[in-house]
This record gives structure tokens, sequence and C-alpha cells, in this order.
């Protein structure tokens, strides 16, 4: 092969190698057009102070102003607000998840609980009226430098007392001395989300949290239960706090 042709065969291999990253980052680029640069926990919870104000004004609502169509949320959770258009009174707001009727005497409490460096879940509860039992877990994804919205998923509150567990996982209780930027003192569970790895959130244990011992018979649970990395499986629900624990259950590893 003489020189000139090396150079061609060299440059053709350059240009598809380029055809290849560009068409791979624009299948892979999200389907809105705006990516927010501020921490997660601010752009929900200014999103969720402005959605209560015009869900709460008597002159327009987040349909009418464009809210619903912000392009700082993806495009299914967009579809998700159209299908919700027009909900009546006794329906969840897809965003506040409570009914219209209970949203006179409203405010917000947000809550970072899981974090990664792609990925942000955000748990939404309300304040001001323990009668309220629904929540929001507002999941957003990081794209390049910026966040955006990606999906909002109703949850049963933390004061309900009949209720389906809200967190159902196996993973791994490790001791929060041997994680990073969390409380020592902690027990922590180390789970996989939508086959994902690497989530993590604080454990809550009360006089209710149940544990077998070596006869499978169920006792409150110890924290010298569990050694330095223990698997488990785990029922409980997820508060803003962290996961209050109601069943564990011990696998081998």
């Amino acid at each position: 092969m003489n020189k000139q042709k090396k150079v061609i065969v060299i440059i053709s291999v350059i240009l598809i190698a380029i055809i290849i990253v560009v068409v791979k980052s624009i299948s892979t680029a999200p389907e809105q057009e705006v990516l927010l640069n501020e921490e997660p926990v601010d752009i929900v919870a200014d999103f969720y102070e402005q959605w209560l104000t015009e869900v709460q004004s008597p002159d327009t609502d987040p349909y009418q102003s464009g809210l619903s169509k912000a392009l700082y949320v993806s495009k299914d959770l967009r579809d998700k607000f159209k299908e919700a258009k027009g909900y009546s009174r006794d329906e969840l707001d897809p965003v506040l998840c409570q009914t219209a009727e209970n949203l006179v005497d409203f405010r917000i409490a947000t809550r970072r609980i899981i974090e990664q460096d792609e990925e942000v879940r955000i748990l939404v509860t309300a304040r001001g009226n323990e009668a309220l039992t629904g929540q929001a877990l507002v999941q957003l994804l990081k794209y390049n430098e910026g966040w955006f919205i990606n999906d909002i998923t109703c949850t049963p509150g933390e004061f309900e007392e009949e209720r389906e567990f809200s967190f159902e996982r196996e993973g791994h209780v490790v001791k929060g001395s041997s994680l990073e930027s969390v409380d020592p003192n902690t027990l922590y569970i180390i789970f996989e989300e939508d086959g994902e790895p690497g989530y993590s959130a604080p454990l809550i244990f009360d006089g209710e949290s149940t544990c077998p011992d070596q006869d499978s018979a169920e006792e409150v649970c110890a924290p010298d239960q569990f050694a330095e990395v223990t698997k488990v499986s785990m029922q409980g629900q997820m508060t803003e706090s962290g996961i209050e624990v109601k069943n564990v259950k011990f696998l081998k590893k």
C-alpha cells in the first residue's frame, strides 16, 4: 500500500470514529431541550413551589401557565402530566400526590434520600396537616453538567397505617463508618435500583423492626446483629429521613 492510500485509509477510519461518536451522542441525549445547573434539591423545591402556587390559584393552573410542559422535565413525564390534565378533585395531583381538596392548607418539605453521580432521588412530603399521607419520589438525572426531572412517583405517606411497603429490596447492610460522607454511627443499606448498583439509604429501627434469630423466630432488631457487611432482604417504608425498617431477613452471601 503506497503512502497516499495509507493516508486515505487513516482519514476514513477517523471519519467513521467521529460519526459513531456523534450518533451515539445523539441517541443517548435526553429528549428535553433545557438542563439546569442548580442543585437538584433546589430544582425540585422551585418546581414544586411554583406548581403548588398555580394549583391553589383561582386564576391559573400548571397547564394554563405551561409549567406542565417545562423543558427541564423529561418528555415521558410531560406526557404523564398531559394524561392527568383535567383530573377530578378526588384524584391525586400527579406532582403533589394529594387530592385537590387537600391542597388548601399544604406546605412542602424536601429531602435528598438517594444520591449518585448521575442520579438523585428526592422525597417530597406534606407539612402542616398530619392527615395528608401521600408523598412524591422525584428522580433527577444528570446529563453533561446539568440536571433534569426524569420521573415523579406517588408513594404511600409516612403517617398511613395500612399500606404496602414502599421499600422492598435485597441488599447489603453496612456500617456508616465504612462509607464516605455519612453518619458513622448509622447503619445503611446498599442496594440496586432498576438494575443499577450503588444506591444507599440510612436505616431507622424501632421497637417494631423485626429480625430473625438463629431459630428463625422474629425478634426486635439489634445493631449488633449486623456484621461489617450483612446481606439481607428488607421491607420498610421510605421516608424523608431514611428507611423505616419493618422486616429483615438475613441471607447467605
